[in-house]
């Protein structure tokens, strides 16, 4: 593979650069509001959802663009965006293996920053063992019914949605018996306490689900194959 750059990916690299050298914001990005306006100013100029098909709503480009994009963002420390890096995580994980309903409904969403996402992984006992998660998702017909907590979730007090991990076979070995999830966060049972750190910033949370509903067409690749 040929990782030099071609004429074009230097005439590419100076288009990135010059339009951010005049749009970045010169002041920090406090609000909701803020970050979405920033995260879809990126969007439209084609340096948000880079690389991604464009029928959900991305950018398509090639790898050394991708790096580009990636490289001069860091040049100029512009903000990244609603999520920052999450969303890649997000829309990698539709794209590779959610159902073609679960992309049509929620990657161009993703992309645009119509929808908040936060990840809903670690748990108070299951942190970089992350197998060893508790929070519950049992079947009770065409539902999940989920019961347990999360933490250090970035910004899920504003998130639209989450992407959970959960046991849905309790008798299984504990990398097995996990299923991932696609849970919507404004709904009864849920409850998302922010957590202030000894700097004062806020951004991480805990969230408590209580006999919460999830429908079965919300369920993201494989029962019991979320690992």
């Amino acid at each position: 593979m040929d990782l030099n750059y071609t004429a074009a990916d230097t005439a590419f690299r100076q288009q990135v650069r010059h339009w951010l050298k005049a749009n970045v914001p010169r002041t920090k990005l406090e609000t909701l509001d803020e970050k979405r306006a920033w995260h879809r100013m990126l969007y439209a100029a084609g340096y948000r959802g880079t690389g991604w098909p464009q029928e959900y709503g991305g950018h398509p480009a090639r790898p050394m663009e991708q790096a580009i994009v990636a490289e001069e963002l860091a040049r100029a420390n512009a903000p990244m965006g609603l999520d920052g890096l999450g969303i890649d995580i997000y829309v990698a994980t539709l794209i590779h293996h959610g159902t073609e309903q679960q992309k049509r409904d929620h990657v161009a969403k993703m992309l645009t920053a119509e929808e908040i996402w936060c990840q809903l992984y670690s748990e108070p006992n299951s942190g970089s063992d992350l197998a060893s998660l508790q929070c519950r998702a049992d079947r009770d017909g065409d539902a999940f019914v989920l019961n347990g907590q999360k933490i250090w979730t970035s910004d899920a007090y504003h998130a639209d949605w989450g992407l959970l991990l959960a046991r849905t076979d309790r008798s299984a070995p504990k990398h097995q018996g996990i299923s991932c999830l696609m849970v919507e966060m404004h709904q009864p049972g849920i409850e998302v306490r922010r957590l202030k750190q000894i700097s004062g910033n806020q951004e991480f949370c805990e969230v408590f689900f209580t006999d919460v509903r999830v429908v079965a067409d919300n369920l993201v690749g494989e029962m019991n194959a979320g690992w």
